[in-house]
């Protein structure tokens, strides 16, 4: 495709922009165009290209910051982390929101053979699969979660990087929650594409910005939650990374999930303290009262892609 000459200056003018604003110009993983500021979230600059939509967070953090930032801390309530409450005491609900997704890819599957589960943390996924056949492995930043998970005998990996799996090594690879943590999330789908064994699934669930929900909320939607969520993603923008990687998306369709009262108190507290509500809902979070609500997630789509039987990069 040819770049013509008012292509070009609009692409200066965007790479000027974000220089006066004083965010790093890292261009679009999927254009190659130099991002446009759109606000600041937390204090950290949300970009976008201006020619295909993609969003994310100008700041990357290092392999050091990111395996930091998922402490015990994360799972546990710290309300700088803006994370889960207490994530071993929901085990139940969680499990409860992952049957319909492990159903979802045990349609698409060729099989049920080996399965990766990304970001895997306490293993509950894994459970689950190996429960209904699967060979469960699984990977996750968190050197808490994975000691939680080896202490249940799951066979987890403590890491960021998918690059070393052997090639077409796996049946099914989830990531459920996991892509908008990642600094490069299209190099990782690309590792997840060679990891798979042709006609191999991909499961992952993200947040989606072009939401109603969202879109109402605005830069107040708790998508943008940097610096833990660094890609923000539309229907549109996921499924080009999906392509670019070598996928071809079968199924997308809204989230459910189990979560609990004490979660979703939590999740308001951590994302708005400035809220004039903090007060009355931190007063109820020590109530023992905390039922189980199953809940549509309107902003947060789930996606089924799969790997070309073939086995050919585009």
């Amino acid at each position: 495709m040819r770049t013509t000459a008012l292509e070009v200056a609009a692409g200066a003018a965007a790479a000027d922009a974000a220089a006066a604003a004083g965010i790093s110009a890292r261009p679009c993983l999927l254009c190659g165009e130099p991002p446009r500021l759109r606000f600041r979230r937390y204090g950290y600059p949300i970009v976008a290209c201006p020619r295909c939509g993609l969003t994310y967070c100008a700041h990357t953090p290092t392999e050091p910051e990111l395996v930091a930032f998922y402490s015990e801390g994360y799972f546990k309530g710290a309300p700088d982390r803006r994370g889960y409450h207490d994530y071993e005491a929901d085990e139940r609900l969680i499990k409860a929101g992952f049957v319909p997704k492990l159903e979802a890819v045990e349609r698409c599957a060729p099989r049920r053979g080996v399965l990766l589960d990304v970001g895997c943390a306490w293993g509950y996924f894994m459970d689950l699969a190996r429960a209904r056949g699967w060979r469960a492995y699984g990977i996750d930043a968190s050197a808490c979660a994975v000691s939680a998970a080896r202490r249940r005998g799951l066979d987890v990996i403590h890491g960021t990087s998918l690059g070393g799996f052997r090639d077409g090594s796996f049946d099914a690879v989830t990531m459920w929650d996991v892509l908008e943590h990642l600094p490069d999330p299209l190099e990782a789908l690309r590792h997840v594409w060679r990891m798979l064994k042709p006609g191999g699934v991909l499961g992952l669930s993200t947040g989606r910005i072009d939401s109603a929900l969202a879109r109402i909320q605005g830069r107040r939607s708790r998508i943008f939650n940097p610096p833990q969520h660094l890609f923000f993603f539309g229907r549109t923008t996921l499924k080009a990374c999906l392509a670019a990687a070598g996928f071809r998306t079968c199924a997308l369709f809204r989230d459910h999930k189990v979560v609990s009262l004490r979660y979703i108190l939590h999740l308001h507290v951590s994302l708005y303290p400035r809220s004039p509500l903090c007060g009355v809902l931190r007063r109820l979070m020590r109530v023992r009262f905390n039922p189980a609500i199953p809940i549509p997630i309107p902003d947060t789509m789930v996606v089924l892609a799969r790997k070309d039987p073939a086995g050919t990069h585009p």
